[in-house]
C-alpha cells in the first residue's frame, strides 16, 4: 500500500499554513509528508544554525519502515539502512547475562517478524531534510512563545522575528518551548488543584538518574581485534545489575553503534553540577570492569565517548490546545529502552500528516484535527512509555535472583508485545473517525448558537 503525499483538500482556497518548530527526526518528517500537498503551506523552525543529528545510532521496528513505504521512502532507506543478517531475519536482540568476568551466555532471543533495523541518527535525519525544500527552512529561529486566536497562531523568535499560522506543531523535543505554552495556557483555567498539580508536574523532563554513554566504533577495528564478535551481525544487549549496555552494526555495517546506560542509585529528579563534567573512557571502564570478555573487547575499541543524561516526561493529560500540539519527544519524551522515540515520532508524523490532508480539513477545522490526533497518538504513547522504562528495570535484573533470568524473557516479550499488536495504519482509520466526530459536533453547535 502506497500513501500519496498529496489530495485535493481545500482546492481552490488559501493554502493551510502549518508551522513546525523544531527541524529533528519528527519535524523533518512531518514536513516531509505534508510539502508536496500544495494547498498546505509548511514552514520549518529550527533554533540553530543547521539540521543536525547527533552521531549516533537508532533503531526502528519493521511497524515505522512499513511507514515509510507508504510515504515512498524505501529506495531512500534501504540506501542507509542495516538490515537483520538473512540466517535470523526475525531477530531483535540477543539479551546476554554479561556481569561477572567469565563469559555470558544469551538468557533470551527477542525475535519480531521482520527483525530489528538500525540506521545511523544523521543518515536518517538527512534522508528527510533533503525532501524538504529549502526555502521551507529557517535557522536561527528559537521561539521564544505564541500567541493564538480562534483564527491564527503567531510566533516570536528570539532574533526579534514574527510569524503567523494556522496550526501550530511542536517538535522541539524533551526540553520543548512549545509544550511548556501549552500547558501554561491550560494551567491560566483551570481551577481544580489535582489537575492543575499533574500539569505542573509535566512542565519540565525528569532526569532518570540513568546515563547513556555512546560511541561509535569502526566496524574494520572491531574485526581487526575479533572477526567473530557476536555484535558484528547480531544486535547485542549486555545486561547486568543497575546497567547494561547495547550494542549494534548501522550504517551499512561500517560502524558498531555502543550505548552503555548505567542508574545511579539515588533519586529520579534533575541532573546536578557533577555530570555537566567531561566524560571520559575511564568511567566507562570501571563501570565494566568485571564484565564479560566481549563487552571489555567493545571497550579496547573505543576511543572517545559522551554522556548523555536520559530525561522523561511524565504522561502528559493533553498535547493540544486549541491550534497548537505536539509531537516527537516534545509530546512523549520516553526511555530508550525499548528503542522506539525515533519511531514513535515517525510514527506521529504519520497520523497527522493525513489527518491534515483530509478532503475535510480547512483552517476553520484544524482544532478539530489536532484533538482527533491527540486522543489515539497520546494514549499509543503512553503505553510504550510505561513499557519503557519497565524494560529498563528488566535489563538491570531488578528483583531478580541469577536463577531467576528465565523469566526475564516472557517479561521483556510482554512489555514489547505492542510492537506487532499497534496497526498505525488502523490507527489513522480510528483517527479519522474521531476527527469527523468533532467536526460535525463543533458544526451542531455552530448551528444551535
Amino acid at each position: 500500500m502506497h500513501i500519496p503525499l498529496t489530495s485535493s483538500a481545500n482546492a481552490g482556497s488559501d493554502p493551510i499554513k502549518i508551522a513546525i518548530c523544531g527541524g529533528g527526526i519528527g519535524g523533518l518528517s512531518l514536513a516531509y509528508m505534508l510539502q508536496k500537498n500544495s494547498n498546505i503551506d509548511v514552514q520549518v523552525y529550527e533554533a540553530t544554525s543547521h539540521f543536525e543529528e547527533v552521531g549516533a545510532g537508532l533503531t526502528v521496528w519493521p511497524r515505522t519502515l512499513r511507514i515509510l513505504r507508504m510515504v515512498g521512502l524505501k529506495d531512500g532507506y534501504s540506501d542507509l539502512a542495516t538490515f537483520p543478517p538473512p540466517e535470523a531475519s526475525n531477530l531483535a536482540y540477543d539479551f546476554r547475562k554479561s556481569d561477572q568476568p567469565e563469559e555470558g551466555h544469551v538468557y533470551f532471543e527477542r525475535q519480531v517478524p521482520g527483525g530489528l533495523t538500525s540506521f545511523h541518527r544523521a543518515h536518517l535525519l538527512d534522508l528527510f531534510a533533503k525532501k524538504v525544500p529549502t526555502k521551507n527552512c529557517h535557522f536561527k529561529k528559537r521561539l521564544q512563545c505564541y500567541e493564538q486566536t480562534e483564527d491564527h497562531v503567531t510566533l516570536y523568535f528570539a532574533d526579534g522575528t514574527q510569524a503567523t499560522c494556522d496550526a501550530l506543531i511542536g517538535c522541539d523535543g524533551v526540553h520543548s518551548a512549545v509544550r511548556k505554552r501549552v500547558l501554561k495556557e491550560k494551567l491560566l483555567y483551570e481551577e481544580d488543584d489535582s489537575r492543575r498539580k499533574e500539569l505542573t508536574e509535566c512542565l519540565n523532563p525528569i532526569w532518570s538518574h540513568t546515563n547513556a554513554w555512546r560511541s561509535l566504533i569502526p566496524m574494520s577495528v572491531l574485526k581487526a581485534v575479533a572477526p567473530d564478535h557476536p555484535a558484528t551481525k547480531r544486535p547485542q544487549i549486555y545486561c547486568g545489575t543497575r546497567q547494561h549496555a547495547v550494542v549494534y552494526p548501522i550504517a551499512k555495517h561500517t560502524l558498531i553503534n555502543f550505548v552503555g546506560c548505567n542508574r545511579e542509585p539515588n533519586e529520579e529528579g534533575t541532573y546536578d553540577a557533577l555530570y555537566a563534567l567531561p566524560p571520559s573512557k575511564e568511567d566507562v571502564d570501571k563501570m565494566y570492569a568485571d564484565w564479560e570478555p566481549d563487552l571489555q573487547i567493545l571497550l579496547t575499541c573505543i576511543t572517545t565517548i559522551t554522556r548523555w543524561p536520559i530525561h522523561y516526561l511524565k504522561p502528559l493529560p493533553s498535547w493540544t490546545e486549541g491550534r497548537v500540539t505536539l509531537l516527537g519527544d516534545a509530546a512523549h519524551a520516553m526511555a530508550p529502552h525499548c528503542a522506539a522515540g525515533a519511531g514513535m515520532a515517525i510514527e506521529d508524523s504519520f497520523l497527522l500528516s493525513t489527518l491534515l490532508r483530509h478532503s475535510m480539513v480547512s483552517k476553520v477545522t484544524l482544532p478539530s484535527v489536532l484533538r482527533a490526533y491527540d486522543k489515539v497518538r497520546r494514549g499509543r504513547s503512553e503505553h510504550v512509555m510505561e513499557a519503557s522504562e519497565y524494560c529498563g528495570f528488566i535489563y538491570h535484573f531488578v528483583g531478580k535472583n541469577e536463577d531467576e533470568l528465565d523469566l526475564l524473557g516472557p517479561e521483556i516479550a510482554r512489555h514489547t508485545e505492542w510492537i506487532m499488536s499497534f496497526d498505525p495504519v488502523q490507527d489513522v482509520e480510528v483517527a479519522i473517525g474521531h476527527m469527523m466526530n468533532y467536526i460535525f459536533d463543533d458544526c451542531r453547535s455552530v448551528h444551535k448558537t
